[in-house]
């Protein structure tokens, strides 16, 4: 079946939501299909190199290493604190900024955000 002989005039929202739906079930089923098929060839070919599947997955996908914690740059009277990193600011900073987005180019955020500082050196 082609999809270009599919007609979605004259159908109602609820009836294309529920297509939508439909078709987002349908693409779930698949991937989930096509992902266990990958599975099973992976575990084939594994083996055939004599090697578990497990050691593969499990190679590289965690560090040896904990991550190492950051220094707080930034607390607030609660003591609440965030190191600054990160393209997000926590709700607490953008609360104390009265914006909904950090603009670091901002000099008013920036002298705002100097009041939470840990270090104030």
């Amino acid at each position: 079946m082609g999809i270009e002989n599919i007609s979605l005039e004259g159908l109602e929202i609820a009836e294309l939501q529920e297509l939508r739906d439909m078709v987002t079930d349908r693409i779930d089923e698949i991937k989930k299909e096509n992902k266990k098929r990958l599975m099973e060839i992976m575990e084939a070919e594994a083996a055939k190199l004599g090697i578990p599947i497990s050691e593969i997955l499990s190679s590289g996908s965690k560090s040896k290493e904990p991550r190492k914690t950051v220094k707080a740059k930034y607390r607030n009277e609660h003591g609440k604190e965030w190191s600054g990193r990160g393209p997000n600011a926590p709700a607490w900073v953008l609360e104390h900024l009265g914006v909904e987005k950090i603009d670091r180019q901002d000099p008013e955020q920036a002298k705002k955000l100097e009041e939470l500082l840990v270090d104030k050196d």
